[in-house]
């Protein structure tokens, strides 16, 4: 089911990723032919505004140099006006043209005249920047609506110049930038909503086969979920039916008085009440299983040396542990503290040990160890003798499993220690598991380590 929900996750993020990028490509495109037709045109007139300047710097600084009228400025001066599409004329105090780039330097000084005898009204002029030493105009030319940058100012030598460039090509790159940018746009629009269309194809028939595969697990889900309810059931009913047969026969026996002698009395109510422990001792673990998978279990997180939590609890089974003739090694010998519900911490233990103890084998070992690991303390209990069958391992955590039922039924198990060890874990959001090895099996659980600085 988890891998289904991850391929409804990764299908469902491609969707919104083909959305999202085609989105952004569709807006970053927009956006950008909307600013190159709003704001290009403003942009490249800055950008030749700062140009006039550069170019008014230049010859003012030659002209201050004294190399004005030099070969290796007329060059550059020509550069100048090519490079940045301007026409210059510079004329002296007695208005004699020193410098001119273009043929039409009669009109250009005419106009220059103008602007210094503020006769500029005749032009349609709009100021666009200005200093002491220049000012900069939007000029439209009566009659010829030709329109025109001009920047007219005085040289630091007292010579008087004009620079001045057409709006027209100005223009023309706003119109020729505005028209590709236009088929970009188109283009770009074009191949999105192809590859989208192509992608949502892909995606929607990726659908179609999850829900197909998410339809067919959920049918085997079903499958699964009333055999495990049947096998519970069986299970469950063959857990308490010998207890219950044991109770009644023995209740049966006391009432009819079978055996008159106070001994077999004592004996009788001892079996009984020991099938009866067995019983409240199944319902018990059943209920706390249920208790922990809900979430209604009331765990109190507390901090506890958990080496000195094994070394009390194999004192306590130090008798058990004798008569089954057991090596027992647990060489850990500083603290370690780790903090979280101590009576289940034990209990998980506990199932671990006397799962080891009732299968130990061969060399009659179990080895306890414990690693730091990170933020967790890693318990783990060995035990020598046969691996479990891969077919098994992965259903030990399950209600009444029993490897080997004959075994099992031996030592008086019920089959849900295991499925405890997996609800409280789970609970505390820690590791378990099963390690198989050729001369034997390790079961280990995982708890939250506390700084080793702490004291009991």
């Amino acid at each position: 089911m988890s891998e289904v929900l991850n391929d409804n996750k990764k299908i469902n993020k491609k969707k919104i990723l083909a959305i999202v990028i085609s989105a952004i490509a569709f807006v970053s495109v927009f956006v950008g032919t909307f600013l190159m037709r709003g704001f290009l045109e403003d942009y490249y007139r800055n950008k030749k505004i700062s140009a006039m300047i550069d170019a008014y710097s230049s010859i003012n600084e030659a002209s201050n140099k004294g190399t004005f009228a030099s070969d290796e400025f007329g060059r550059a001066f020509q550069n100048i006006c090519e490079k940045n599409n301007v026409n210059i004329i510079i004329i002296d105090s007695r208005t004699q043209t020193l410098k001119a780039s273009s043929r039409d330097f009669e009109e250009m000084s005419k106009n220059l005249i103008d602007y210094i005898f503020n006769k500029s009204s005749m032009y349609n002029d709009n100021l666009l920047d200005s200093s002491g030493k220049y000012e900069i105009h939007s000029v439209t030319v009566p009659g010829s609506n030709s329109e025109y940058l001009d920047m007219w100012g005085v040289l630091d030598n007292g010579n008087i110049f004009l620079i001045r460039s057409p709006m027209e090509g100005i223009r023309e790159s706003v119109r020729i930038a505005n028209r590709f940018f236009t088929y970009i746009f188109l283009v770009v629009l074009f191949v999105g909503i192809l590859l989208l269309a192509i992608q949502w194809r892909r995606v929607s028939i990726n659908e179609l086969k999850l829900k197909n595969e998410q339809l067919k697990h959920d049918i085997e889900q079903k499958e699964r979920i009333e055999n495990m309810r049947s096998e519970f059931l069986s299970n469950i009913s063959h857990e308490l039916k010998t207890p219950i047969a044991l109770i009644q026969g023995y209740a049966e026996g006391l009432t009819e008085s079978v055996n008159d002698d106070e001994e077999s009395k004592n004996f009788y109510c001892e079996v009984i009440m020991d099938e009866a422990s067995k019983m409240n001792n199944i319902v018990k673990k059943l209920m706390d299983i249920d208790q922990l998978e809900f979430g209604d279990a009331n765990i109190t997180n507390e901090v506890f040396d958990i080496v000195e939590m094994i070394k009390g609890y194999l004192q306590a089974s130090s008798i058990l542990i004798s008569q089954k003739h057991v090596n027992v090694k647990f060489n850990v010998d500083e603290k370690i503290y780790v903090c979280t519900d101590a009576d289940y911490a034990r209990e998980v233990f506990d199932n671990y040990f006397t799962n080891a103890l009732n299968h130990v084998e061969d060399r009659m070992d179990i080895c306890i160890d414990i690693e730091k690991n990170g933020t967790c303390v890693i318990i783990s209990i060995f035990n020598s003798g046969n691996p479990i069958p891969e077919e098994s391992i992965s259903r030990l955590w399950d209600k009444f499993y029993k490897v080997d039922k004959a075994r099992t039924r031996e030592y008086g198990g019920s089959g849900v220690g295991l499925s405890i060890v997996k609800a409280i874990q789970e609970s505390i959001g820690q590791q378990y598991g099963v390690e198989n090895y050729s001369d034997g099996v390790k079961f280990y659980y995982s708890l939250k380590s506390v700084d080793d600085s702490l004291e009991s």
